[in-house]
Protein backbone atom coordinates (compact mmCIF):
# COMPACT_ATOMS: atom_id res chain seq x y z
CA UNK A 1 0.00 0.00 0.00
CA UNK A 2 2.53 2.52 1.01
CA UNK A 3 4.74 1.88 -2.72
CA UNK A 4 1.22 2.28 -4.18
CA UNK A 5 0.75 5.87 -2.25
CA UNK A 6 4.01 7.18 -2.84
CA UNK A 7 3.40 6.08 -6.83
CA UNK A 8 0.42 8.42 -7.11
CA UNK A 9 2.07 11.57 -5.68
CA UNK A 10 5.14 10.87 -8.05
CA UNK A 11 2.27 10.82 -10.96
CA UNK A 12 1.03 13.99 -9.51
CA UNK A 13 4.57 15.29 -9.71
CA UNK A 14 4.62 14.09 -13.24
CA UNK A 15 2.16 15.43 -14.74
CA UNK A 16 2.70 19.10 -12.88
CA UNK A 17 6.48 18.57 -14.58
CA UNK A 18 4.86 17.86 -18.20
CA UNK A 19 6.43 14.31 -17.45
CA UNK A 20 3.54 11.59 -18.80
CA UNK A 21 5.27 8.15 -18.11
CA UNK A 22 2.06 6.61 -19.65
CA UNK A 23 1.73 9.13 -22.54
CA UNK A 24 -0.53 12.42 -22.58
CA UNK A 25 -3.45 10.82 -22.65
CA UNK A 26 -2.13 8.25 -19.53
CA UNK A 27 -2.85 7.67 -16.06
CA UNK A 28 -2.59 10.97 -15.02
CA UNK A 29 -2.06 13.42 -12.04
CA UNK A 30 -6.43 13.95 -11.96
CA UNK A 31 -6.85 10.36 -11.59
CA UNK A 32 -3.95 9.47 -8.91
CA UNK A 33 -6.01 12.54 -6.71
CA UNK A 34 -9.09 10.27 -7.12
CA UNK A 35 -7.44 7.17 -6.22
CA UNK A 36 -6.03 8.76 -3.10
CA UNK A 37 -9.75 9.56 -1.86
CA UNK A 38 -10.19 5.92 -2.53
CA UNK A 39 -7.29 5.02 -0.47
CA UNK A 40 -8.68 7.15 2.27
CA UNK A 41 -12.03 6.57 2.15
CA UNK A 42 -10.50 2.42 3.07
CA UNK A 43 -8.12 3.87 5.96
CA UNK A 44 -10.71 6.16 7.87
CA UNK A 45 -13.28 3.03 7.55
CA UNK A 46 -10.61 0.99 8.68
CA UNK A 47 -9.18 3.23 11.82
CA UNK A 48 -12.60 4.03 13.08
CA UNK A 49 -13.65 0.19 13.21
CA UNK A 50 -10.16 -0.78 15.55
CA UNK A 51 -8.21 1.83 16.19
CA UNK A 52 -10.49 4.70 17.24
CA UNK A 53 -13.21 2.20 17.88
CA UNK A 54 -13.41 2.45 21.73
CA UNK A 55 -12.23 5.98 21.95
CA UNK A 56 -14.92 9.32 21.55
CA UNK A 57 -14.38 11.13 18.19
CA UNK A 58 -12.50 13.81 19.39
CA UNK A 59 -9.50 11.40 19.55
CA UNK A 60 -10.19 11.06 16.07
CA UNK A 61 -10.66 14.49 15.01
CA UNK A 62 -7.79 15.96 16.30
CA UNK A 63 -5.29 13.38 15.70
CA UNK A 64 -6.93 12.83 11.89
CA UNK A 65 -5.97 17.33 12.04
CA UNK A 66 -2.46 16.75 13.59
CA UNK A 67 -1.84 14.13 11.08
CA UNK A 68 -2.11 17.06 8.36
CA UNK A 69 -1.26 20.16 10.03
CA UNK A 70 2.28 20.30 10.64
CA UNK A 71 3.52 19.23 7.40
CA UNK A 72 1.24 21.66 6.22
CA UNK A 73 2.24 24.34 7.66
CA UNK A 74 6.13 23.12 6.75
CA UNK A 75 5.17 23.53 3.30
CA UNK A 76 3.30 26.37 3.23
CA UNK A 77 6.36 27.92 4.61
CA UNK A 78 8.42 26.47 1.72
CA UNK A 79 6.45 28.10 -0.68
CA UNK A 80 6.40 31.39 0.15
CA UNK A 81 9.75 32.06 -1.51
CA UNK A 82 9.01 30.77 -5.12
CA UNK A 83 4.86 31.63 -4.65
CA UNK A 84 5.78 35.11 -3.66
CA UNK A 85 5.12 36.80 -6.18
CA UNK A 86 2.06 35.00 -7.32
CA UNK A 87 0.65 35.46 -3.72
CA UNK A 88 1.10 39.34 -3.90
CA UNK A 89 -0.79 39.62 -7.02
CA UNK A 90 -3.62 37.62 -5.60
CA UNK A 91 -3.64 39.65 -2.58
CA UNK A 92 -3.76 43.02 -4.22
CA UNK A 93 -7.54 41.36 -6.08
CA UNK A 94 -9.00 40.26 -3.04
CA UNK A 95 -11.59 41.66 -1.68
CA UNK A 96 -11.85 42.07 2.36
CA UNK A 97 -13.75 38.93 2.72
CA UNK A 98 -11.43 36.38 0.01
CA UNK A 99 -8.41 37.71 2.36
CA UNK A 100 -9.89 36.82 5.14
CA UNK A 101 -10.61 33.05 4.23
CA UNK A 102 -7.05 32.97 2.09
CA UNK A 103 -5.69 33.85 5.82
CA UNK A 104 -7.57 31.10 8.07
CA UNK A 105 -7.24 28.73 4.60
CA UNK A 106 -3.66 28.98 4.20
CA UNK A 107 -2.93 28.84 8.14
CA UNK A 108 -5.53 25.90 9.14
CA UNK A 109 -6.81 23.96 5.69
CA UNK A 110 -10.13 25.05 7.06
CA UNK A 111 -11.72 25.79 3.56
CA UNK A 112 -8.77 25.76 1.15
CA UNK A 113 -11.57 24.12 -1.64
CA UNK A 114 -14.27 26.78 -1.00
CA UNK A 115 -13.32 28.79 -4.32
CA UNK A 116 -13.91 25.25 -6.45
CA UNK A 117 -17.71 25.58 -5.64
CA UNK A 118 -18.24 29.52 -4.38
CA UNK A 119 -17.52 32.98 -6.03
CA UNK A 120 -14.60 34.45 -3.76
CA UNK A 121 -14.81 37.76 -4.70
CA UNK A 122 -12.33 40.43 -6.12
CA UNK A 123 -11.69 43.78 -5.57
CA UNK A 124 -12.77 44.68 -8.93
CA UNK A 125 -16.48 42.68 -8.78
CA UNK A 126 -15.25 39.27 -10.35
CA UNK A 127 -14.63 36.28 -8.48
CA UNK A 128 -11.26 34.81 -8.43
CA UNK A 129 -10.87 31.50 -10.10
CA UNK A 130 -10.48 28.18 -7.11
CA UNK A 131 -7.30 27.01 -7.74
CA UNK A 132 -5.63 30.71 -6.30
CA UNK A 133 -6.63 30.35 -3.09
CA UNK A 134 -4.11 27.86 -1.66
CA UNK A 135 -0.69 29.32 -1.79
CA UNK A 136 -0.02 25.99 -3.37
CA UNK A 137 -2.96 25.18 -6.15
CA UNK A 138 -2.62 21.50 -5.34
CA UNK A 139 -3.51 21.66 -1.80
CA UNK A 140 -7.06 22.28 -2.25
CA UNK A 141 -7.30 18.31 -1.95
CA UNK A 142 -6.53 18.97 1.93
CA UNK A 143 -9.90 21.08 2.37
CA UNK A 144 -11.88 18.07 0.93
CA UNK A 145 -10.03 15.49 2.95
CA UNK A 146 -10.72 17.64 5.95
CA UNK A 147 -14.08 17.68 5.06
CA UNK A 148 -14.21 13.62 4.69
CA UNK A 149 -12.72 13.33 8.11
CA UNK A 150 -15.63 15.69 9.30
CA UNK A 151 -18.15 13.50 8.37
CA UNK A 152 -16.53 10.21 8.33
CA UNK A 153 -17.65 8.92 11.90
CA UNK A 154 -21.30 9.56 11.04
CA UNK A 155 -20.76 7.47 7.45
CA UNK A 156 -18.39 4.49 6.83
CA UNK A 157 -19.21 2.76 10.17
CA UNK A 158 -22.33 1.77 8.64
CA UNK A 159 -23.00 -0.37 5.36
CA UNK A 160 -26.41 1.07 4.81
CA UNK A 161 -24.87 5.32 5.29
CA UNK A 162 -21.96 3.94 3.57
CA UNK A 163 -24.24 3.01 0.26
CA UNK A 164 -26.41 5.82 0.80
CA UNK A 165 -22.83 8.46 0.52
CA UNK A 166 -21.81 6.47 -2.78
CA UNK A 167 -25.26 6.97 -4.08
CA UNK A 168 -25.25 11.05 -3.08
CA UNK A 169 -21.66 11.10 -4.98
CA UNK A 170 -23.43 9.40 -8.45
CA UNK A 171 -26.28 11.97 -7.67
CA UNK A 172 -23.73 14.64 -7.81
CA UNK A 173 -21.92 13.71 -10.48
CA UNK A 174 -24.91 13.41 -12.14
CA UNK A 175 -26.51 16.35 -11.88
CA UNK A 176 -23.26 18.59 -11.94
CA UNK A 177 -22.84 16.40 -15.46
CA UNK A 178 -26.35 18.23 -16.65
CA UNK A 179 -24.70 22.21 -15.94
CA UNK A 180 -23.56 24.12 -18.66
CA UNK A 181 -19.77 25.90 -17.86
CA UNK A 182 -19.17 28.54 -17.61
CA UNK A 183 -22.06 29.02 -14.88
CA UNK A 184 -23.41 32.24 -15.62
CA UNK A 185 -25.64 34.73 -13.69
CA UNK A 186 -25.73 33.01 -10.86
CA UNK A 187 -23.34 35.26 -8.53
CA UNK A 188 -22.54 32.88 -5.72
CA UNK A 189 -21.62 29.98 -8.08
CA UNK A 190 -18.81 32.54 -9.77
CA UNK A 191 -16.15 31.61 -12.32
CA UNK A 192 -16.89 27.97 -11.70
CA UNK A 193 -15.58 25.70 -14.59
CA UNK A 194 -16.01 21.93 -15.66
CA UNK A 195 -13.20 20.84 -13.53
CA UNK A 196 -14.41 22.38 -10.56
CA UNK A 197 -17.20 20.84 -10.31
CA UNK A 198 -16.87 17.48 -12.04
CA UNK A 199 -13.46 17.38 -10.45
CA UNK A 200 -12.62 19.74 -7.38
CA UNK A 201 -15.84 20.36 -5.95
CA UNK A 202 -15.76 18.11 -2.90
CA UNK A 203 -19.13 16.30 -4.02
CA UNK A 204 -16.81 14.64 -6.81
CA UNK A 205 -14.99 12.86 -4.00
CA UNK A 206 -18.17 10.95 -2.63
CA UNK A 207 -18.22 8.22 -4.77
CA UNK A 208 -14.16 7.57 -3.91
CA UNK A 209 -14.05 8.24 -0.73
CA UNK A 210 -17.33 5.66 -0.58
CA UNK A 211 -16.07 3.11 -2.57
CA UNK A 212 -12.69 2.60 -0.30
CA UNK A 213 -15.28 2.78 3.19
CA UNK A 214 -17.20 0.25 1.06
CA UNK A 215 -14.33 -2.13 0.35
CA UNK A 216 -13.24 -2.36 3.78
CA UNK A 217 -16.85 -3.06 4.99
CA UNK A 218 -17.14 -5.55 2.19
CA UNK A 219 -13.93 -7.39 3.52
CA UNK A 220 -15.20 -7.71 6.85
CA UNK A 221 -18.22 -9.31 6.39
CA UNK A 222 -20.69 -6.42 7.31
CA UNK A 223 -21.34 -6.55 3.59
CA UNK A 224 -22.51 -9.76 1.92
CA UNK A 225 -19.15 -11.07 -0.70
CA UNK A 226 -20.54 -13.83 -2.35
CA UNK A 227 -24.19 -13.64 -1.44
CA UNK A 228 -26.79 -13.24 -4.70
CA UNK A 229 -27.27 -10.01 -2.94
CA UNK A 230 -23.78 -8.97 -2.39
CA UNK A 231 -23.09 -9.97 -6.09
CA UNK A 232 -26.52 -7.94 -7.26
CA UNK A 233 -24.80 -4.71 -5.38
CA UNK A 234 -21.80 -5.43 -7.08
CA UNK A 235 -23.27 -5.35 -10.83
CA UNK A 236 -25.68 -2.38 -10.20
CA UNK A 237 -22.51 -0.60 -9.06
CA UNK A 238 -20.64 -1.38 -11.73
CA UNK A 239 -23.43 -0.25 -14.07
CA UNK A 240 -23.80 2.89 -11.96
CA UNK A 241 -20.07 3.76 -11.95
CA UNK A 242 -19.23 2.90 -16.03
CA UNK A 243 -21.55 6.08 -16.70
CA UNK A 244 -19.81 8.72 -14.20
CA UNK A 245 -18.15 11.35 -15.49
CA UNK A 246 -14.89 11.12 -13.93
CA UNK A 247 -11.21 11.41 -14.51
CA UNK A 248 -10.75 7.69 -12.72
CA UNK A 249 -13.13 5.87 -14.77
CA UNK A 250 -15.80 3.90 -12.74
CA UNK A 251 -15.26 0.06 -13.26
CA UNK A 252 -11.34 1.12 -13.10
CA UNK A 253 -12.03 2.76 -9.45
CA UNK A 254 -14.47 -0.03 -7.97
CA UNK A 255 -11.53 -2.49 -9.01
CA UNK A 256 -8.77 -0.75 -7.27
CA UNK A 257 -11.32 -0.28 -4.07
CA UNK A 258 -11.93 -4.19 -4.11
CA UNK A 259 -8.31 -4.38 -4.43
CA UNK A 260 -7.58 -2.20 -1.70
CA UNK A 261 -8.19 -4.94 1.44
CA UNK A 262 -6.16 -7.74 -0.12
CA UNK A 263 -2.77 -5.19 -0.42
CA UNK A 264 -3.17 -3.62 2.98
CA UNK A 265 -2.99 -7.57 4.59
CA UNK A 266 -0.32 -8.36 2.58
CA UNK A 267 1.77 -5.16 3.07
CA UNK A 268 0.31 -3.41 6.50
CA UNK A 269 2.65 -5.18 8.68
CA UNK A 270 5.59 -4.22 6.50
CA UNK A 271 7.52 -1.26 8.54
CA UNK A 272 9.32 -0.62 4.96
CA UNK A 273 6.10 -0.53 3.19
CA UNK A 274 4.55 2.25 5.47
CA UNK A 275 7.91 4.08 5.49
CA UNK A 276 7.84 4.39 1.84
CA UNK A 277 3.97 5.60 1.84
CA UNK A 278 4.78 8.25 4.26
CA UNK A 279 6.65 9.96 2.26
CA UNK A 280 3.48 10.45 -0.15
CA UNK A 281 2.26 12.90 1.95
CA UNK A 282 5.40 15.70 1.79
CA UNK A 283 6.09 14.90 -1.75
CA UNK A 284 2.45 16.04 -2.49
CA UNK A 285 2.63 19.07 -0.82
CA UNK A 286 6.75 19.98 -1.66
CA UNK A 287 7.01 18.86 -4.83
CA UNK A 288 5.40 22.43 -6.64
CA UNK A 289 7.81 24.31 -4.01
CA UNK A 290 10.61 22.52 -5.61
CA UNK A 291 9.82 22.43 -9.28
CA UNK A 292 9.75 26.50 -8.84
CA UNK A 293 12.69 27.06 -6.96
CA UNK A 294 14.38 24.78 -9.10
CA UNK A 295 13.33 26.23 -12.42
CA UNK A 296 14.30 29.94 -11.16
CA UNK A 297 18.02 28.82 -9.42
CA UNK A 298 19.06 26.21 -12.13
CA UNK A 299 17.44 26.81 -15.38
CA UNK A 300 15.22 29.94 -15.14
CA UNK A 301 11.98 29.86 -17.39
CA UNK A 302 13.01 27.15 -19.41
CA UNK A 303 13.26 23.75 -18.55
CA UNK A 304 13.41 22.27 -21.23
CA UNK A 305 17.38 23.81 -21.62
CA UNK A 306 17.64 20.95 -18.55
CA UNK A 307 19.17 18.10 -19.93
CA UNK A 308 16.87 15.62 -18.32
CA UNK A 309 13.63 15.93 -17.45
CA UNK A 310 12.68 18.40 -15.04
CA UNK A 311 10.46 15.32 -13.26
CA UNK A 312 14.01 13.82 -12.36
CA UNK A 313 15.47 16.31 -10.48
CA UNK A 314 12.15 17.29 -9.19
CA UNK A 315 10.71 14.09 -7.67
CA UNK A 316 14.12 13.61 -6.24
CA UNK A 317 14.75 16.81 -4.47
CA UNK A 318 11.44 16.06 -3.08
CA UNK A 319 11.65 12.78 -1.89
CA UNK A 320 14.78 13.62 -0.35
CA UNK A 321 12.80 16.57 1.75
CA UNK A 322 10.58 14.34 2.34
CA UNK A 323 13.00 11.46 4.02
CA UNK A 324 13.57 14.23 6.75
CA UNK A 325 10.68 15.84 7.20
CA UNK A 326 9.10 12.03 8.00
CA UNK A 327 11.85 10.93 10.51
CA UNK A 328 11.82 14.64 12.14
CA UNK A 329 8.73 16.04 12.26
CA UNK A 330 6.24 13.25 11.18
CA UNK A 331 7.78 10.28 13.59
CA UNK A 332 7.67 12.81 16.69
CA UNK A 333 4.45 13.94 15.45
CA UNK A 334 2.68 10.26 15.82
CA UNK A 335 4.28 10.19 18.86
CA UNK A 336 2.44 13.34 20.22
CA UNK A 337 -0.65 11.68 18.88
CA UNK A 338 -0.57 8.56 20.37
CA UNK A 339 0.85 9.83 24.12
CA UNK A 340 -1.02 9.77 27.13
CA UNK A 341 -0.80 13.37 27.99
CA UNK A 342 -2.89 14.21 24.53
CA UNK A 343 -5.63 11.61 25.48
CA UNK A 344 -5.78 13.10 28.73
CA UNK A 345 -6.64 16.74 27.75
CA UNK A 346 -9.44 14.87 25.23
CA UNK A 347 -11.05 13.42 28.41
CA UNK A 348 -9.80 9.59 26.33
CA UNK A 349 -8.59 8.07 29.33
CA UNK A 350 -11.70 7.93 32.40
CA UNK A 351 -10.98 9.23 35.80
CA UNK A 352 -8.04 11.05 34.10
CA UNK A 353 -7.15 14.66 32.46
CA UNK A 354 -10.08 17.01 32.77
CA UNK A 355 -13.56 16.53 33.24
CA UNK A 356 -15.38 17.88 29.86
CA UNK A 357 -19.51 18.80 31.03
CA UNK A 358 -21.75 16.47 29.28
CA UNK A 359 -23.40 19.35 27.44
CA UNK A 360 -20.22 20.63 25.84
CA UNK A 361 -19.82 17.10 24.45
CA UNK A 362 -23.54 16.73 23.16
CA UNK A 363 -23.30 20.06 22.26
CA UNK A 364 -19.78 19.07 20.26
CA UNK A 365 -21.17 15.53 18.75
CA UNK A 366 -24.42 17.72 17.38
CA UNK A 367 -22.21 20.17 16.08
CA UNK A 368 -19.74 18.08 14.10
CA UNK A 369 -23.38 16.09 12.98
CA UNK A 370 -24.69 19.18 11.33
CA UNK A 371 -21.26 19.83 9.97
CA UNK A 372 -21.20 16.44 8.49
CA UNK A 373 -24.47 16.56 6.90
CA UNK A 374 -24.10 20.31 5.40
CA UNK A 375 -20.66 18.78 4.06
CA UNK A 376 -22.92 16.04 2.05
CA UNK A 377 -25.63 18.17 1.14
CA UNK A 378 -24.43 21.58 0.34
CA UNK A 379 -22.90 20.26 -3.41
CA UNK A 380 -26.77 18.28 -4.04
CA UNK A 381 -28.39 21.21 -3.26
CA UNK A 382 -25.94 24.04 -5.19
CA UNK A 383 -25.63 21.87 -8.35
CA UNK A 384 -29.15 21.30 -8.27
CA UNK A 385 -29.88 24.85 -8.20
CA UNK A 386 -27.90 25.77 -11.37
CA UNK A 387 -29.18 23.25 -13.21
CA UNK A 388 -32.81 24.34 -12.23
CA UNK A 389 -31.71 28.24 -12.94
CA UNK A 390 -30.30 27.27 -16.24
CA UNK A 391 -33.33 25.32 -17.54
CA UNK A 392 -35.33 28.29 -16.98
CA UNK A 393 -32.98 30.54 -18.21
CA UNK A 394 -33.04 32.50 -22.12
CA UNK A 395 -30.49 31.61 -24.33
CA UNK A 396 -29.06 34.53 -25.94
CA UNK A 397 -26.35 34.66 -28.67
CA UNK A 398 -24.29 37.82 -30.67
CA UNK A 399 -22.18 38.13 -33.23
CA UNK A 400 -19.53 40.15 -33.32
CA UNK A 401 -17.01 41.57 -36.05
CA UNK A 402 -13.21 41.22 -34.92
CA UNK A 403 -11.62 44.65 -35.12
CA UNK A 404 -9.32 44.80 -38.19
CA UNK A 405 -6.23 46.36 -35.73
CA UNK A 406 -2.99 45.69 -36.29
CA UNK A 407 0.03 47.35 -34.78
CA UNK A 408 2.78 46.67 -31.73
CA UNK A 409 -0.66 45.72 -29.65
CA UNK A 410 -3.04 43.77 -31.76
CA UNK A 411 -2.93 41.67 -34.38
CA UNK A 412 -5.86 41.44 -36.08
CA UNK A 413 -7.60 42.37 -33.17
CA UNK A 414 -5.88 39.52 -31.08
CA UNK A 415 -3.91 40.71 -28.26
CA UNK A 416 -0.41 40.23 -28.84
CA UNK A 417 0.63 39.67 -24.95
CA UNK A 418 -2.34 37.65 -23.73
CA UNK A 419 -6.39 37.13 -23.18
CA UNK A 420 -7.95 40.04 -24.69
CA UNK A 421 -9.97 40.07 -28.22
CA UNK A 422 -11.00 43.49 -30.03
CA UNK A 423 -14.50 43.37 -31.67
CA UNK A 424 -16.78 46.51 -33.20
CA UNK A 425 -19.51 47.53 -30.65
CA UNK A 426 -22.74 47.15 -31.47
CA UNK A 427 -26.38 47.52 -30.15
CA UNK A 428 -26.66 43.92 -29.35
CA UNK A 429 -23.77 43.69 -27.35
CA UNK A 430 -25.14 45.94 -24.59
CA UNK A 431 -27.60 43.09 -23.44
CA UNK A 432 -25.18 40.66 -22.11
CA UNK A 433 -24.30 40.28 -18.83
CA UNK A 434 -20.39 40.88 -18.98
CA UNK A 435 -19.76 38.86 -16.17
CA UNK A 436 -20.00 35.59 -18.20
CA UNK A 437 -20.18 35.15 -21.57
CA UNK A 438 -18.57 32.55 -23.63
CA UNK A 439 -17.30 32.38 -27.24
CA UNK A 440 -15.78 29.92 -29.63
CA UNK A 441 -12.69 30.56 -32.00
CA UNK A 442 -13.19 28.90 -35.17
CA UNK A 443 -11.14 25.33 -34.47
CA UNK A 444 -14.26 24.94 -31.62
CA UNK A 445 -12.30 25.77 -28.50
CA UNK A 446 -14.48 27.59 -25.93
CA UNK A 447 -13.18 30.60 -24.17
CA UNK A 448 -15.24 32.54 -21.62
CA UNK A 449 -15.86 36.57 -21.48
CA UNK A 450 -15.26 37.86 -18.12
CA UNK A 451 -14.98 41.67 -18.72
CA UNK A 452 -15.54 44.14 -21.14
CA UNK A 453 -14.48 47.90 -21.62
CA UNK A 454 -16.06 50.26 -24.42
CA UNK A 455 -14.30 52.68 -26.13
CA UNK A 456 -14.32 54.56 -29.39
CA UNK A 457 -16.63 52.17 -30.70
CA UNK A 458 -14.85 49.38 -30.34
CA UNK A 459 -15.22 46.91 -27.45
CA UNK A 460 -12.47 44.90 -25.60
CA UNK A 461 -13.44 41.31 -24.17
CA UNK A 462 -11.51 40.14 -21.47
CA UNK A 463 -11.12 36.39 -21.74
CA UNK A 464 -10.19 33.41 -19.53
CA UNK A 465 -9.64 29.72 -21.34
CA UNK A 466 -8.01 28.86 -24.09
CA UNK A 467 -4.92 31.79 -24.86
CA UNK A 468 -6.32 33.95 -28.64
CA UNK A 469 -3.85 32.44 -31.68
CA UNK A 470 -3.80 35.23 -33.94
CA UNK A 471 -2.87 32.71 -36.68
CA UNK A 472 -6.57 31.01 -36.21
CA UNK A 473 -8.36 33.60 -34.02
CA UNK A 474 -7.68 36.66 -35.94
CA UNK A 475 -8.45 35.04 -39.23
CA UNK A 476 -12.04 35.51 -39.03
CA UNK A 477 -14.23 38.39 -39.52
CA UNK A 478 -16.69 37.82 -36.85
CA UNK A 479 -17.09 35.40 -33.35
CA UNK A 480 -20.11 34.28 -32.26
CA UNK A 481 -20.93 35.21 -28.38
CA UNK A 482 -23.51 33.05 -26.00
CA UNK A 483 -24.50 34.10 -22.57
CA UNK A 484 -27.93 33.14 -20.30
CA UNK A 485 -30.22 35.57 -19.19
Amino acid sequence: MGILRLVLALLVVAEHTAFYLLGPNGFLGHAAVQVFFLISGFYMALVLDTTYRETPDRVFYANRYLRLLPVFLLAQLAALWPFRHQIGENLATFAPPTLLLFLVANAAIVGLDAGMILCLPTNAGGCVPGALLPIQPPAWTLGVELGFYIAAPFIVRSAARTLAFIAAGAVYLLVAAQIHFPIQGIGWAGASQAPDLLYAGHGASFIFFGLGAFAYLRSTGRIPARSPAGIALLLVLLAGLATMPTFLPGWLALAIALALPVLFRRTGSNPRDRFIGELSYPVYLFHMPVLLALQRLLWGASPERFPVPTFLPVAAVTIAISVVVVLVVERRMDRFRGSAWLRERLGAIPGRGPRIPGSLLRGGRLAMGAAAIAWVMVPLVLASVVVLRQASATPRTATATVAAVTDGTWDRGVDLAGMRLLVEDDPALAQVAWRWASLRYPDGKPVWVTAAARSDGQVTLQLLGNPPDPAVTGGPATVTLHWEE
